[in-house]
């Protein structure tokens, strides 16, 4: 290591190493987070983190660095550093109750902190303007966990914030609750206001929200509860678009469509198709479509052995 910190203390050796270079020194353990604050700003080192933990699935080391750039005030740092300790913490209290593997530490240092100080990290960066920490804590706030108190209002208006910051997922998160009456004023569902909040995330960049696409495919499919919304093709249309994104919910509501031809013409064959991925994902309802095609040889070749195989998989 010493030869390492040798080598990355002469600049012109350290003008050669790329940043994706001198992360893989980090993660081998040849390099320090103090290492890396002596070459890049805190940005740099958040992005870093961030790399460590999306690409190279490094949880603990990603938080290494978060640490030392939240140490120089970056404020998504400090927000990546909270939320790492809050997750961290549920997955080892899971854990102890013998339901989830904890996260497998990989560095000496363990950089978490506290429940209690993450919390007030978070309340801090909310007090700043910071959107996901809005959302992080209307998420901590809706379910009243890690000491937060439980206030489905205080949630909804972190939410509804969040959202105006421009936090794509706290959009169907304001609306869901909107749409029930949860954290609104009397409790009263506000169904004109949660529905247009919907269409907003949908709107989004990317192709808008999945989340939002499908809570409107499922609106404008019921004719019974929203009447005034119905629209089977502008239905098929928007759970189409969240079935390409890859929820699994979203691809077995598609083909039920193109199985019964409601705002689409009917497609047997690729309304078993996209069962069969839903299936593969363990979406039971869809899991109980496809064995019954397959049963049947509806819509693909016949298979009872495996028909059989999925069905025993849904048995208690």
């Amino acid at each position: 290591m010493n030869a390492m910190r040798s080598l990355f203390g002469r600049r012109e050796s350290a003008a050669v190493l790329e940043s994706s270079s001198v992360l893989s020194h980090f993660l081998r353990g040849e390099l320090s987070a103090a290492d890396l604050k002596q070459r890049f700003n805190p940005a740099k080192i958040h992005e870093l983190a961030n790399e460590a933990f999306m690409k190279h699935r490094q949880p603990t080391a990603a938080a290494q660095l978060w640490k030392a750039a939240a140490a120089a005030g970056h404020p998504d740092a400090r927000y990546s550093l909270a939320t790492y300790s809050i997750d961290k913490a549920a997955m080892e209290r899971k854990a102890r109750r013998g339901r989830q593997t904890p996260m497998d530490l990989k560095v000496e240092e363990e950089p978490s902190l506290p429940v209690s100080r993450a919390v007030e990290e978070l309340r801090q960066l909310v007090e700043a303007g910071h959107g996901q920490a809005h959302h992080a804590l209307a998420l901590l706030q809706r379910e009243g966990t890690h000491g937060v108190e439980k206030s489905a209002e205080k949630a909804l208006q972190n939410f509804r914030t969040a959202s105006v910051l421009g936090v794509q997922p706290a959009i169907h998160a304001a609306a869901s609750m909107m749409m029930t009456g949860e954290g609104t004023e009397g409790g009263v569902p506000e169904v004109e206001e949660a529905i247009k909040w919907f269409q907003i995330g949908a709107a989004g960049p990317g192709g808008g929200d999945p989340a939002c696409h499908l809570a409107l495919g499922i609106i404008k499919g019921d004719q019974e509860r929203y009447p005034d919304w119905f629209d089977l093709e502008s239905a098929f249309e928007h759970l189409k678009k969240a079935a390409d994104f890859g929820l699994p919910q979203a691809k077995h509501n598609v083909a039920c469509a193109l199985r019964e031809g409601l705002g689409c013409e009917k497609d047997l064959r690729a309304a078993v198709q996209l069962f069969g991925e839903a299936a593969s994902m363990g979406y039971r309802p869809s899991m109980v479509n496809f064995a019954l095609a397959l049963e049947k040889g509806e819509g693909i070749e016949q298979d009872t052995e495996a028909a059989s195989a999925i069905l025993a998989r849904l048995s208690p």
